[in-house]
């Protein structure tokens, strides 16, 4: 009998698609530096690196929250995310599948 049925995959899951060259970009938008993303993220500057290469589904959902993106966000950039002309719907650049967008706004 295997005893580790119980245990979620997303213990067993790495995602390797995170572009770290929309990481950067997103800590430039929101004015922040490797270092203080290491910060609030509770790890030092020299893990980082190492975690975006390779980060798990909970590293991805941190990285997310830490910056108050969306999580797709750290996979494609808001360019390849282009808006139809109706600006309610987008167009998936992984899949070409289309789906509406919907905008809540949310007092600071």
């Amino acid at each position: 009998m295997n005893n580790i049925t119980n245990i979620g995959m997303s213990n067993f899951v790495t995602l390797k698609r995170i572009n770290m060259d929309n990481i950067e970009a997103l800590l430039k938008e929101k004015g922040l530096t490797k270092t203080a993303f290491s910060e609030l993220l509770g790890i030092k500057k020299q893990n980082l690196n190492g975690l975006m290469k390779n980060p798990t589904l909970e590293t991805i959902k941190k990285f997310a929250s830490v910056l108050d993106v969306p999580m797709w966000q750290l996979f494609a950039s808001p360019e390849e995310i282009q808006p139809k002309s109706d600006g309610a719907s987008i167009t998936c650049p992984n899949c070409g599948k289309e789906f509406e967008v919907e905008l809540k706004a949310k007092e600071r």
